[in-house]
């Protein structure tokens, strides 16, 4: 769950930094305000994953 989490994070900065005047530095910090919302998203999206395969009929 993290590398899904901070990898796009870091791709997304890095590619920031490639089509704006920002260096990398910069981009990658930029982007660290999304990293809790991201991680909610993640967590919340595994538990309903957990709970609907554990109540499907075909297992």
């Amino acid at each position: 769950m993290i590398g899904g989490v901070l990898l796009p994070e870091i791709i997304g900065g890095a590619w920031l930094s490639l089509v704006t005047p920002l260096t990398l530095m910069p981009a990658l910090l930029s982007v660290v305000v999304y990293l809790p919302g991201d991680a909610i998203k993640a967590v919340l999206a595994s538990s309903i994953a957990d709970q609907l395969q554990r109540t499907s009929r075909f297992k």
